[in-house]
């Protein structure tokens, strides 16, 4: 399984035996049409707590910076973003 947000290999925790990663909502989510699996691994668990705690918006602009050094996290980051706020925007309609 690949991780949402870094795309890499999500690894298996060695003590559970758990292949599946963390829930990375409010970051991702299931949808297979984009090819998302909601699911991230432990690195990029951190970021989804972040977004929990901080919000969405707070955590793009804290990414921004970073992601201005690398085209390829920015792209990837502008995809996220776009992703990010169609969630919060169904989360706030249901």
């Amino acid at each position: 399984m690949i991780c949402d947000i870094c795309e890499e290999e999500i690894e298996t925790n060695m003590l559970s035996g758990w292949d599946q990663g963390n829930n990375g909502e409010p970051i991702t989510t299931e949808e297979p049409d984009l090819g998302l699996t909601g699911r991230v691994c432990d690195g990029c668990d951190s970021l989804v707590l972040e977004a929990r705690i901080y919000g969405v918006d707070a955590l793009y602009e804290r990414l921004t910076e970073t992601a201005n050094r690398n085209n390829k996290l920015k792209i990837r980051l502008m995809f996220l973003k776009d992703t990010m706020r169609r969630l919060m925007r169904g989360a706030n309609n249901g």
